[in-house]
């Protein structure tokens, strides 16, 4: 009789314990997801009206060695089944090619079971400069529509992150599976009587 009373109250303390820990991992996550926010956001951001078919966006200057910066392109209005094959190049203060990315806009339309319109109108890359300096952003178009449209440009924004946040949206996603698992397996016989 004592050591079922034993066994039982030890085994409550188990589930204690993993009900804790469970809370500890979500909480955890909580602030992993406000440290994601914090490092994603930043300093103020450069905006810049761009022709349909690009320019240059510049001078970017880094004041400190490895910074993260998020460039985002979006396409005011894309008409239908118009694409645009965007490239940004990344330059260096005597406009020298660093490395580059790119994107395709476009807008489609159709009847299949039904009517349905689909457009990719916009693109954003995290850019980590390794050395303080000045740089430059040369944005070129290729499209099939006209390139005097004016009201069809681009808008180029710039911001400086104020870190990495990839690892806290992967220590976010571990610790709500751990304690995610960590509650179901507490509340185990409640899931199962429910059923």
């Amino acid at each position: 009789m004592v050591s079922n009373t034993n066994r039982l109250l030890a085994d409550d303390e188990r589930e204690k314990t993993i009900l804790q820990a469970g809370l500890v991992f979500i909480l955890f996550a909580l602030f992993c997801w406000g440290m994601e926010f914090y490092f994603a956001g930043g300093y103020e951001s450069k905006q810049a009206s761009l022709p349909l078919n690009g320019g240059v966006f510049g001078p970017l200057v880094v004041t400190g060695p490895a910074s993260t910066y998020k460039i985002s392109l979006s396409q005011n209005a894309i008409a239908l089944k118009v694409w645009n094959a965007v490239d940004i190049e990344v330059l260096d203060a005597d406009k020298n090619y660093l490395f580059s990315f790119g994107d395709e806009f476009w807008h489609e339309s159709g009847y299949d079971d039904g009517h349905w319109d689909e457009s990719k109108k916009n693109m954003q890359m995290k850019v980590h400069f390794e050395k303080a300096g000045v740089y430059f952003l040369s944005i070129s178009a290729e499209s099939n529509a006209s390139f005097t449209t004016a009201n069809n440009g681009y808008v180029l924004t710039v911001s400086r992150n104020r870190g990495s946040s990839l690892a806290f949206k992967w220590l976010r996603i571990f610790s709500l599976v751990i304690g995610g698992l960590c509650l179901i397996y507490r509340y185990r016989e409640m899931l199962t009587e429910s059923d």
